[in-house]
């Protein structure tokens, strides 16, 4: 922060005698310029060597203080300039309308020198405190934001730990198709002739495993990637598929049956990728885990996407558990608040955080006859936006 010294105070009044006496007590302390009306004090303002405060006469030929006062405040080059009126006019009514058009302090004519010393030096300071204090807080800010993707970090490394197991199932399966696949084609171009029909469709299935093993792959390295956020026009049903296609092997290892109810030409979302997918993946462990229990009755998963009226999309994850105990209802995005024995009570909590700062909702609510349905709201990219 620079020294006092450094700063630069405007003194605007259209009599000489009163810009000698201000100039005189406070060059000593600060840098001096003068303007004697409102056009030029405006293009003072306004140059690369901007005042950081502006001592305003209020009554002067053509532009007054209240107007110059306006067009500083109109400004956001010069927004910021603390403004002190100087003035003659006492009555309460003018008093109340220079604060209203921006000015900080008001003092009286005949003023006292030293006085006028002292408001200034207060007021920069008032500014540099102010100035710091924001600093402090962005600071702040930025720590928080790299905390919160360094805990959804986590908490991803979490829920990808516990599907590693069907993740590599789900790998093994493609990758032993190709190996099948490559050797049933080595088989029929050893035939004599070689049947090349059945070489070409072997070749076929082996680039669609192959496919199929790279975005199993692709949606690890998307849920494990680490960095700033990137937000894109994205096609939910896309990523609903993605992650439906990485928790295959975990919803066959908890015999829970998956049915996906996905609307068609629905609007885009403006949302990290990354974010989006781990929201989606986390309501569906929940769902799955929810269901664990259940020894009676089918254990189903239902993901619906819907249109939200003409200003977002819809989301729900429906589960056939237990449901969530109405004494847990309102707590349950709550950070630390689990009901596992094992939980960290991070996942719905961070669901919330990454939903709310995309400017949606998420809530909670029994299904029935039984289970749970968590969904989430988010605005469209564009209104009517379906392309």
């Amino acid at each position: 922060m620079p020294p006092l010294r450094q700063k630069l105070v405007l003194v605007v009044d259209d009599t000489p005698t009163n810009i000698a006496v201000i100039s005189g007590v406070l060059k000593e302390s600060f840098r001096i310029k003068v303007a004697t009306n409102g056009k030029k004090a405006l293009a003072i303002a306004r140059a690369s060597d901007k005042p950081d405060l502006i001592l305003l006469d209020v009554v002067m030929p053509g532009m007054d203080g209240y107007e110059v006062c306006r067009h500083l405040k109109a400004t956001p080059a010069t927004r910021e300039i603390p403004v002190i009126f100087l003035t003659g006019v006492t009555d309460a009514e003018n008093e109340e309308k220079g604060f209203e058009v921006g000015a900080v302090d008001y003092i009286h004519k005949p003023f006292s020198p030293p006085l006028i010393l002292v408001r200034v030096k207060n007021q920069l300071a008032l500014q540099s405190a102010l100035r710091q204090a924001r600093e402090d807080r962005d600071q702040a800010e930025e720590l928080f934001h790299a905390l919160q993707a360094e805990v959804a970090l986590v908490a991803r490394l979490a829920t990808m730990g516990e599907l590693a197991a069907s993740i590599a199932h789900e790998i093994r399966q493609p990758l032993a198709a190709v190996v099948n696949n490559a050797n049933a084609g080595l088989r029929w171009l050893k035939h004599q002739p070689p049947n090349l029909e059945k070489v070409r469709a072997a070749l076929k299935r082996i680039v669609r495993d192959s496919e199929r093993g790279g975005d199993v792959i692709g949606s690890i390295q998307g849920m494990l990637k680490k960095g700033e956020q990137e937000r894109a026009r994205l096609d939910i049903n896309d990523l609903i598929r993605e992650v439906m296609r990485l928790v295959q092997g975990e919803l066959k290892n908890r015999g829970v049956s998956s049915r996906a109810e996905l609307a068609d030409d629905l609007p885009r979302v403006l949302a990290d990728r990354i974010q989006l997918r781990q929201v989606i993946l986390n309501l569906i462990m929940n769902a799955i885990e929810a269901m664990v229990s259940v020894s009676d009755g089918a254990r189903l998963l239902r993901v619906r996407s819907e249109n939200h009226g003409d200003d977002g999309v819809l989301v729900a994850v429906e589960d056939s558990g237990s449901g969530i105990a109405p004494e847990d209802m309102d707590r349950i995005f709550e950070t630390f608040f689990t009901t596992k024995s094992e939980g960290m009570g991070m996942g719905l909590s961070i669901c919330r955080s990454i939903v709310e700062s995309h400017g949606g909702r998420i809530s909670a609510s029994r299904a029935n006859p039984r289970g749970s349905v968590f969904q989430f709201f988010l605005p469209t990219a564009e209104p009517s936006d379906h392309s």
